[in-house]
C-alpha cells in the first residue's frame, strides 16, 4: 500500500492556504434563501418536515428540540 496519500483522503494533511472575504448585502440575501416546498410543518411524530417551515437546514428553532447536527463538524 502506498504510504503517501493525496490530500483528498488524508485526514492529517496541512492547510496550505486560507482566504476570507466580505459579502455584499445582495450576496448575503442571495445565499440565505431557502424555498419552503412542503406544506406539512411537522410529521406524525411531531418532527419538522424536510422542506417545511421548520426544516432543520433553516437553523435551530428551539434549544430543547432534538435537531440534526451539522453534517460538517457535528455542532447543533
Amino acid at each position: 500500500m502506498d504510504h503517501e496519500m493525496s490530500n483528498d483522503y488524508n485526514p492529517n494533511f496541512m492547510i496550505q492556504d486560507l482566504q476570507f472575504r466580505f459579502y455584499t448585502t445582495q450576496e448575503i440575501k442571495a445565499l440565505s434563501v431557502k424555498e419552503i416546498t412542503n406544506t406539512e410543518t411537522f410529521d406524525n411524530l411531531n418532527h419538522p418536515t424536510v422542506g417545511g417551515l421548520y426544516d432543520s437546514s433553516l437553523g435551530k428553532t428551539q434549544s430543547n428540540r432534538n435537531s440534526q447536527k451539522c453534517q460538517t463538524i457535528g455542532l447543533d
